[in-house]
């Protein structure tokens, strides 16, 4: 329907006009509240919930063991931070988790523990964040390096399950490596003051 209204026509006349319209429609125009309305219901109740479970960790710095063993780069956790993703994405990491944890049985089931890993590694996500002292997370200003892993799954014990894990894991691996750094460094040292001792022997012979 095309109405044209006449050039002196007012304005409180234009709007009955057009009211009139929507009066007219007003069953469409209902209808299609309604089937919006019970199409979105149906997604809400077919397409099932996802949790998502978050735990912050703290990167301690890597100055004393990189001042010792001239390691460049440990210090930079931009850097740290692209290891770490790369590291609790990796198919070593996650292997264990899936047998232990198995957040997708059918695919693990169906598929194989591959692709069981590779949907487990894409739920997964690691940021960078800010934090302060008491664990309390913001976006800027200065404060405590560190990120948060996340993992998101529909059923919610299984994703604060897995996160918990991921990040016990994570600690854990992380504690061997700075003990092997602290080993490493050790044995650097004692190099060094046998060389030193060797050098000073021999001037003192000459």
């Amino acid at each position: 329907m095309s109405v044209t209204p006449p050039v002196n026509q007012s304005g409180v006349a234009v709007l009955q006009e057009y009211g009139g319209i929507l009066w007219r429609s007003k069953l469409l125009i209902l209808g299609c509240i309604a089937l919006s309305a019970a199409l979105s219901w149906g997604y809400c109740v077919i397409t099932p919930n996802y949790y998502l479970s978050e735990a912050l960790i703290v990167a301690e710095d890597h100055r004393l063991v990189e001042n010792v063993v001239h390691e460049p780069g440990e210090g930079n956790f931009d850097r740290r931070l692209f290891i770490i993703q790369r590291q609790i994405t990796s198919q070593d990491f996650l292997s264990e988790i899936v047998r232990e944890l198995n957040p997708y049985p059918k695919k693990l089931e169906v598929a194989g523990e591959y692709t069981a890993i590779l949907e487990l590694a894409k739920a997964i996500k690691v940021d960078k964040v800010k934090a302060d002292h008491a664990g309390n997370v913001f976006t800027a200003g200065n404060g405590i390096e560190a990120f948060t892993v996340s993992f998101m799954h529909e059923h919610p014990k299984t994703a604060k399950d897995v996160t918990a894990r991921i990040s016990e894991k994570f600690i854990t691996e992380n504690i061997k490596e700075r003990e092997y750094d602290a080993e490493g460094a050790s044995r650097f040292l004692d190099e060094e003051l046998r060389r030193v001792k060797l050098e000073l022997e021999k001037r003192e012979a000459q």
